[in-house]
């Protein structure tokens, strides 16, 4: 049994429960480099709070690195490393103060995992992941830390094996909000929305949209951890413009069993984010007949919820057939139910204008221009009118901002160029949310068009 990230929950649940034979379930389990900080991090709280019996069943779990990383966090005055210029495979180092990140041991420890990681091999990357490393370590004093006389337990560490490289800092800190309060520039922050939009330089009219589409493994997370980790709660504090329900798949190749189960975790998480406040957008996945039948349903049965999201980029429905198929029941679908749909197209671009015929008003969610932005290339027009992407070299430290904007900025007509003739669209619904393509910053400048 291996225990990763998305067991924490469980894990904790183990601890806190008044059964003692509920623990055996996972001792001597196998468990990654998270696991084993969070174990650790949680016996010192344990221990602070004055709940030693808790604190024991930590111990007693026997996993493997638990112990040292207990120990480790427990010791007092500066480290010293047995081996301090060798290449281990587990290697941990306690943060405690911002002496421990100022003493030679820290560096050393930074780089310890470097050599680990490199197996002898010569690259820049692997120094730069040292120095990853060595930034979350100074993250815990400038952001965990109520002060400097304030420090929190923390805790670092690396793993390596065969093929992988794993490293990881944990504390139990103060949280982000409270971190950016520090600042006199933003001392007079008060909730959680607004110290996510200082963090991403976002500003106070921008509209956010958090996308539920991922890998099936990280949905599992979420799954698994949303109700004891009280998610829900934390993404409805973040008072977001709404949020698309997690898209657990509908397979083709498993019994129906597993996709009426999926069916049913994407209505319960539905359910529960918008008991928390949340303002969230079904996630439409449907195979048969019968699923849209009972998509058709669970619409008519809320008419209030009238924004729904269907994914274009992964599975079955990133083939241009099978896609299709699909783009042309959503539309049968809004017909069946006789009033307008506000679709949010992810990954669709390429649906864009038969888009604009079928739907009174609809969002298309692409990462084209900021993935290439980033791969250096700007949208341009051609001698016949046409726009295209242009290689757009930049000298090394430059920023992409401009270059951003003026690719968000072109990208409709891009999305229209194969338009047979200009259309004007249609009225959106005020009753509708209303999600534009662009959005533009107006302290930035655009490129201008070539």
């Amino acid at each position: 049994m291996l225990l990763d990230s998305k067991n924490i929950p469980e894990i904790q649940r183990l601890i806190d429960s008044e059964c003692a034979d509920d623990i055996e379930r996972i001792r001597g389990a196998d468990v990654t480099l998270t696991v084993v900080l969070f174990l650790a991090l949680s016996h010192h709280s344990l221990l602070d709070a004055g709940n030693a019996d808790l604190a024991r069943k930590v111990t007693q779990m026997d996993l493997p690195g638990v112990g040292g990383a207990v120990e480790c966090l427990g010791c007092n005055g500066e480290q010293e490393s047995a081996e301090p210029f060798g290449s281990p495979s587990f290697d941990l180092y306690r943060i405690s103060s911002k002496n421990d990140l100022l003493s030679h041991e820290w560096t050393l420890f930074c780089d310890r995992f470097r050599r680990s990681a490199a197996r002898g091999r010569r690259s820049e990357m692997f120094r730069g992941v040292g120095g990853v490393l060595g930034e979350m370590g100074d993250n815990v004093c400038w952001h965990a830390f109520e002060a400097a006389d304030k420090p929190c337990s923390a805790l670092a560490g690396f793993y390596v094996s065969d093929r992988t490289a794993s490293f990881c800092v944990a504390d139990s800190g103060q949280g982000f909000l409270r971190s950016l309060q520090r600042s006199p520039t933003w001392a007079e922050l008060k909730t959680e929305n607004a110290a996510l939009r200082t963090a991403y330089k976002l500003r106070h009219d921008t509209r956010i949209l958090l996308v539920g589409v991922d890998e099936d493994a990280r949905l599992e997370s979420f799954w698994s951890e949303h109700r004891t980790a009280e998610a829900c709660e934390a993404l409805a504090a973040l008072q977001l413009d709404g949020i698309t329900v997690p898209n657990f798949s509908h397979f083709t190749d498993v019994p129906r069993f597993q996709n009426l189960r999926n069916r049913k975790r994407i209505l319960l998480s539905a359910e529960r984010l918008s008991d928390a406040g949340v303002s969230v957008s079904f996630h439409i996945n449907a195979n048969t007949e019968g699923d849209w039948d009972f998509t058709l349903g669970f619409l008519k049965e809320h008419s209030e919820a009238t924004v729904v999201t269907m994914e274009f980029q992964t599975g079955a429905r990133a083939n241009g057939n099978v896609g299709q198929e699909v783009f042309d029941e959503l539309v049968r679908l809004q017909d069946r139910l006789g009033w307008p749909l506000h679709p949010l197209l992810i990954g669709a671009a390429r649906y864009y204008t038969q888009a604009q015929r079928e739907f009174q008003s609809f969002s298309v969610i692409d990462s084209q221009p900021f993935m290439r932005t980033l791969a250096r290339q700007i949208l341009i027009c051609d001698t016949i009118g046409k726009p295209r992407w242009r290689r757009f070299p930049t000298r090394r430290g430059d920023p992409l901002d401009d270059l951003f904007e003026t690719n968000i900025l072109r990208y409709p007509t891009k999305l229209n160029s194969d338009l047979d003739e200009e259309r004007e669209l249609p009225d959106v619904s005020p009753d509708q949310l209303e999600l534009g393509l662009v959005v533009s910053t107006p302290y930035l400048t655009a490129q201008p068009w070539a």
